[in-house]
């Protein structure tokens, strides 16, 4: 599926398949375990580090992915994407916010798993918490995207389409297509 930067679940919500060394994971109550949990690109790395017994970097903020899943945290999940689209997910609230136009999108995936009612308007308790998670997140790692402590968007498009714009969102273009 196309526009996998958006972090909608028809694009970005994908299993992540692990199948452990001989050792040190080779445990029966791990074999055909199935999570729930969200990874991250960062999980790869830090998980076959902890497979090959190397230190995970303090800095990193990658899980050993045969721990995480069987221990009771929860993260709260931080995705970007070329520096425009920016994703939080916290239990089953999931935001998102582009920096080309500043638009944002809200969806609560127990009720809307397929992210069609947008919750931002409804919401905006709910919003405000799931931005200002956003706000720390890029006052840690891209404060150049934040203008005194808010989101800074990008208005400068070369054309007004380009603003407010989510590619591959609810597309209807084609019959596989209909989820975003």
């Amino acid at each position: 599926m196309g526009a996998k930067s958006v972090h909608l679940e028809g694009s970005a919500h994908i299993p992540f398949l692990v199948r452990p060394p001989a050792s040190p994971w080779m445990e029966k109550p791990l074999a055909g375990k199935k999570c729930d949990k969200l990874t991250q690109l960062s999980d790869v790395f830090a998980t076959i580090l902890a497979a090959a017994e190397i230190p995970i970097p303090q800095k990193s903020d990658g899980f050993n992915v045969m721990e995480y899943m069987n221990s009771q945290d929860e993260r709260i999940f931080f995705g970007e994407s070329i520096d425009a689209f920016f994703c939080v997910i916290k239990g089953m609230t999931k935001y998102l916010w582009t920096r080309n136009g500043g638009q944002e999108l809200l969806f609560n995936l127990s009720d809307d798993p397929k992210e069609q009612r947008d919750l931002i308007e409804k919401c905006p308790e709910l919003r405000l918490e799931m931005q200002l998670l956003l706000v720390e997140f890029l006052q840690k790692n891209h404060p150049e995207l934040l203008k005194d402590g808010e989101l800074c968007a990008d208005l400068t498009a070369k054309r007004p389409e380009e603003l407010n714009r989510w590619p591959g969102f609810h597309t209807t273009a084609a019959e596989t297509d209909v989820l975003h």
